[in-house]
């Protein structure tokens, strides 16, 4: 124990940490090559590749990885509680070291922090005035700028670590990650800002939560956990309640003593683990699957139109946003039958869809199970890294219909229905994106039906052929 109360320097600290980082590279590696498995750095940085996250089959693989892993474990937590105190800070902050992957950069946040070190002389310091007394106010060891990038550091410590946990151990987009880390990261950010400037300001704190973001954000493009396209779409769930928990912990900073409000910081923390068991266990019910509904008018009767909608001719490329930004967009479809039980095969621009038609009613109703689909988009990462796990099956369309209305003067109403699964929480949230999504799917092929359709109105229905030339039981 005399051994973890000696302070330790940043030069001693980065040089250990650097020393046993190389070890432990040279450890796994001789691992992996030993039991025959695939090696590279990534399994520091990403959730979804890293051995320890995923056993699989092969326990003795893992096994051996998980105790090599202690030693290196135990030696990292001494060297941290020894460079806290060197920093003036509780060993308590040494639970961060646990953060998956996000302990990289509480390394490095350890490394770069100054010492805590004499307080400079200053001023005569103001004075708080009780009734009998007066006490001087003490000043903070540390500039504020420095303070403003430590707190950064560890709202984005506890962002990143609630991320890997949340999407890499457990597959999950649920409250704990969407809702409960943002607010949780923004308290720790804010209170930890105000343990470190008594007399600091709230724009202050807000600031080290706005590079908190900034940093997270940075950090799952630079590891390729997540893409442009879903970090933009996420954002207003991470920014506002955020800045809603900075406000707290700061506001709780300045009525709290110093060693209360490190018992809430470690509190806020432990949290975290409690949220995640809490939602296992109890599990937010899914709304119902309503379906989306997109209408058009064509200038055309439905035994002209039927054929257009059954299978789709090739379309040209889009170049609007959402597909753009590599949203997958519908290319053709092809019918291998007209009738009930058939396959329609609908290319999108990340592959194939195959579904089942459940009825088949010409010109009137088409409806069709979906029973594969491809990706939902192309992750706009800066480099081909892991695979981002809300790929696979987060958002999952169920049916499609088809319905034809005769309107007065051979025109007709095309109504598209779709109805899609959303397993990302806040659900109600992500479906204002994916109902957006499915109405521009729905739009690009009724009106690539519509155009057709207008455009040879003027041929004898005669001409027109495809499945609606036949009809079949319904």
């Amino acid at each position: 124990m005399d051994a973890l109360s000696r302070p330790l320097s940043r030069a001693g600290y980065l040089a250990w940490g650097v020393g046993l980082s190389v070890l432990k590279v040279a450890v796994d590696f001789g691992i992996a090559t030993l039991f025959h498995h695939p090696y590279s750095l990534l399994f520091y940085v990403s959730p979804v590749d890293a051995p320890l996250f995923h056993p699989g089959q092969d326990l003795a693989y893992w096994g051996t990885l998980a105790v090599t892993t202690v030693p290196f474990t135990a030696v990292g937590v001494g060297l941290t509680v020894r460079r806290l105190r060197d920093i003036g800070m509780s060993a308590s902050y040494a639970l961060l070291f646990f953060t998956p992957f996000a302990n990289l950069l509480f390394f490095l946040a350890m490394a770069v922090a100054p010492s805590r070190g004499r307080a400079p002389e200053l001023p005569p310091q103001p004075m708080y005035r009780e009734p009998g007394r007066e006490i001087a106010l003490a000043a903070p060891a540390r500039s504020r700028g420095t303070s403003i990038w430590m707190s950064a550091a560890l709202g984005t410590v506890l962002a990143l670590g609630t991320m890997a946990v949340s999407v890499g151990l457990l597959g999950s987009y649920g409250v704990a990650l969407m809702i409960g880390s943002p607010v949780i990261a923004g308290f720790s950010t804010g209170a930890f800002y105000g343990r470190l400037q008594p007399d600091g300001r709230f724009r202050e704190a807000a600031l080290a939560t706005t590079l908190a973001t900034v940093f997270a954000v940075a950090g799952l493009i630079f590891a390729a956990m997540e893409g442009a396209v879903c970090l933009v779409m996420a954002m207003p769930l991470f920014v506002l309640p955020s800045y809603l928990g900075a406000f707290i912990g700061f506001s709780a900073s300045k009525s709290m003593p110093r060693k209360n409000l490190d018992a809430a910081l470690l509190g806020a923390v432990l949290l975290l683990p409690l949220l995640f068991v809490g939602e296992h266990l109890s599990p937010l019910p899914a709304l119902a699957a309503e379906p989306i509904l997109t209408e058009t008018v064509i200038d055309a009767p439905p035994e002209r139109v039927w054929p257009l909608v059954a299978e789709v001719a090739e379309m040209e490329t889009p170049a609007h946003l959402p597909f753009s930004a590599g949203i997958a967009y519908p290319i053709r479809a092809t019918l291998d039958a007209p009738r009930v039980g058939a396959v329609r095969r609908c290319e999108f621009s990340t592959g194939i869809a195959l579904e089942t038609v459940e009825r088949w009613d010409p010109p009137r109703e088409l409806v069709f199970h979906i029973d594969t689909q491809p990706d939902p988009m192309v992750e706009a990462t800066l480099w081909r890294g892991p695979r981002q796990p809300h790929l696979d099956g987060y958002v999952r369309n169920q049916r499609g219909q088809f319905v034809l209305e005769r309107l007065p003067g051979d025109r007709t109403r095309l109504v598209a229905r779709s109805w899609v699964d959303v397993r990302i929480t806040p659900e109600s949230y992500w479906r204002l994106w994916s109902d957006g999504v499915v109405h521009a799917i729905h739009r690009r092929v009724m009106d690539h039906a519509k155009t057709r359709a207008e455009a040879g109105a003027s041929k004898p229905l005669a001409a027109v052929t495809g499945p609606g030339a036949r009809r079949s039981g319904s």
